[in-house]
């Protein structure tokens, strides 16, 4: 995946969470 800010990354991680 492209790279992204730290934030933007964090919230992308909780929404692919179960």
């Amino acid at each position: 995946r492209k790279v992204n800010t730290t934030n933007e990354d964090s919230q992308s991680f909780m929404l692919a969470a179960p």
